[in-house]
């Protein structure tokens, strides 16, 4: 595909417009952004083949980590809250 646009300008997109509409108090749409972050570093890091920039792939962690956190929450937030028990 001669007019193809790279990999880690595709995911950089998607994440510009999430960042712009999204809600990002959600922590489950924080948890996509921050996976599509990290797939953008990766992507631009290995674009570059065997002289693949650490800073980006060290950006990609940071954003995998991030995820992690805010995968956390959503988990947390979705759980149903236990009721208290009846009075006796």
């Amino acid at each position: 595909m001669p007019f193809a646009q790279p990999t880690a300008e595709i995911l950089e997109d998607v994440a510009a417009r999430l960042r712009e509409y999204a809600d990002r108090s959600d922590p489950g749409v924080e948890t996509v952004l921050c996976l599509v972050e990290c797939a953008a570093h990766a992507a631009r890091a290995t674009s570059r083949g065997q002289s693949a920039c650490e800073a980006d792939l060290l950006e990609a962690l940071a954003a995998a980590r991030a995820a992690v956190g805010c995968a956390k929450f959503a988990v947390a937030e979705a759980r149903p809250t236990a009721r208290p028990s009846a009075a006796r």
